[in-house]
């Protein structure tokens, strides 16, 4: 099975997928009807009304796989519904003998945004549609538990390789 699993469809995370002919493309049920008629505000990171530029998750609209809320996906990899830096935001669980690791999407797009500082055990990404949705986003990664990767941040790479 040919599986990408989106965590949001903000133009950086959904781009080049006319590419993946044979892919079926998971994405949240919320998450697909607010990219749909997004707030202006939100236009331009879901590719809507730039001229010149088509939002990559369209190209693949008819491969779309639309999930509602949390989803074991394969043995050992789930889907869990996390809103608030969009509100179908996901994450995607993946079982291995050193606990689970989070693909975080962009709830975490740093270190420091999983870390926190003095004040907050985690920030929020400045970018977001729902702060409360958020913050108990945040509470739920901490009860899913495991080692969080963030979405943006290249100390992710450091790491040759990831147990399985």
């Amino acid at each position: 099975m040919d599986l990408v699993i989106l965590t949001h469809l903000h133009w950086d995370h959904s781009y080049n997928l006319e590419f993946l002919t044979k892919a079926t493309i998971l994405v949240q049920k919320t998450e697909v009807h607010y990219a749909m008629t997004p707030l202006p505000t939100d236009y331009r990171v879901y590719g809507i009304g730039r001229r010149g530029f088509r939002a990559g998750w369209l190209d693949a609209f008819d491969r779309m796989q639309v999930v509602d809320g949390d989803r074991d996906l394969l043995p050992g990899v789930s889907a869990y519904f996390l809103p608030g830096h969009t509100p179908g935001c996901q994450s995607v669980g993946v079982e291995t003998r050193d606990g689970v690791y989070l693909i975080a999407g962009d709830n975490v797009p740093l270190v420091e945004n999983w870390e926190g500082d003095d004040r907050l055990r985690h920030i929020p990404n400045g970018l977001h549609v729902d702060l409360e949705a958020y913050w108990r986003s945040f509470e739920r990664m901490e009860r899913i538990g495991g080692h969080v990767l963030p979405s943006h941040d290249p100390r992710v790479f450091k790491q040759e390789l990831y147990p399985a």
